[in-house]
């Protein structure tokens, strides 16, 4: 098949979930024989586009990296009717609203091709997201607004996709109900990682840790995502600087880059954890398996309505145990008390006590680090998630 993919930004934007579902899709559907290519925004050194195998890249001019703006959904329509008429198309997929500019009024979507639209939560989360956030920050506000428009542009078009994937267990009935679905289009797949690749590696561990100079009796704590303020990074610090004073032998890594970088770093240090937090920024994709293997617990104190992040799935698959809030579907992820922790959000007693068990307890980390290995394993691989995507293209593109 050839297919035709979308998304605002791939990992060479951010490291973000989304990003890195799209990359790992779309590598493993062309490694199947498959040619892909991807329209996605401008990568800020310029290149243009780039091909490996049966994988084309597309980074559009004139639009801004990692954005959906006006200018992307335009040109990445542009560009895709000029490749489909040199080599028509046999299917698309679409990571979000990216195909939104393609299927605006079927300008651009010549007739026959199925578009697969892939939904990792709704405009109705990210609102009740940014109310708890706070509306009294300019920016959630902003964004508010801006979330009643995109759902109102996703209304839709979603409509107009023949399958709607939902990943993550109870967005489904959320998209049936926010959208106006039809159930019978509208169907549930759990996102993917390489759990080959993210496996414990005692090697690995020691070597990561010899390089961020954590010693052996000292525990260390990963935290992976966004900075931004609906990640709850602000409250975490606030958290640990309580669990430092109970165990001064805790360490934390903190990997991702965003608008709250510079002010996490200046809060670290008013709260005086210059020496428990290190602020890696950005990684390559290449060493966040490295990174999971010489940690020893991941927290996840997200605020915002979550589908089944990525970031957590790696950290499950590299054997560690979760200590997370209880928001949007994570109850499908995490089994409390055997793969990790569960904490009501805003109950920050039970955050830090679960930590604190974890940091205490060798055993019941290695229980539960076991427990998410396996379930990772069973339902998170990659080969599964791409293997059911094939099928749902196969299925549409035969009629």
């Amino acid at each position: 098949m050839r297919i035709a993919a979308f998304g605002r930004s791939l990992p060479v934007h951010t490291l973000g979930g989304l990003e890195v579902h799209l990359q790992t899709m779309v590598e493993g559907l062309a490694s199947r024989g498959h040619e892909v290519e991807v329209f996605t925004t401008r990568r800020k050194d310029g290149v243009r586009g780039e091909r490996s195998g049966n994988l084309t890249i597309h980074y559009l001019s004139r639009t801004l990296p990692g954005r959906y703006e006006g200018g992307y959904f335009t040109r990445s329509a542009r560009a895709f009717l000029d490749r489909c008429r040199k080599n028509p198309f046999d299917a698309i997929i679409s990571e979000s609203s990216a195909v939104c500019g393609v299927m605006k009024r079927h300008r651009y979507l010549p007739a026959d091709i199925p578009v697969v639209w892939m939904a990792h939560g709704t405009w109705k989360g990210e609102i009740e997201t940014k109310i708890k956030v706070g509306l009294w920050r300019p920016k959630q506000l902003i964004g508010t607004l801006l979330c009643l428009n995109h759902w109102w542009r996703d209304r839709k078009y979603i409509r107009m996709a023949e399958v709607v994937i939902a990943c993550g267990q109870g967005l489904r009935d959320e998209l049936i109900q926010v959208y106006g679905l039809d159930p019978e289009r509208v169907i549930f797949q759990s996102n993917g990682v390489d759990t080959r690749l993210f496996a414990p590696d005692m090697e690995r561990r020691q070597r990561i840790r010899d390089a961020l100079g954590i010693e052996v009796q000292e525990v260390m704590i990963l935290l992976s995502g966004r900075l931004h303020p609906e990640k709850g990074v602000s409250k975490f610090l606030d958290l640990l600087a309580r669990v430092v004073k109970e165990l001064p032998e805790l360490r934390c890594v903190i990997v991702g880059d965003g608008p709250e970088r510079v002010e996490l770093e200046r809060k670290a240090d008013v709260l005086q954890l210059q020496d428990v937090v290190r602020f890696l920024g950005t990684c390559p994709r290449e060493d966040l398996p490295g990174l999971n293997d010489g940690a020893d617990i991941f927290v996840f104190p997200s605020q915002r309505a979550e589908g089944q992040p990525i970031s957590l799935i790696e950290a499950m698959a590299s054997g560690l145990p979760i200590v997370a809030n209880r928001v949007g579907w994570m109850a499908s992820l995490i089994e409390d008390g055997v793969t990790g922790v569960l904490v009501d959000p805003g109950d920050d007693d039970m955050f830090v006590e679960g930590i604190l068990d974890l940091a205490g307890d060798v055993e019941k980390r290695d229980a539960m680090g076991k427990a998410a290995r396996e379930k990772a394993v069973r339902e998170f691989s990659i080969d599964r998630a791409v293997s059911e995507v094939e099928e749902v293209l196969e299925k549409l593109v035969s009629g």
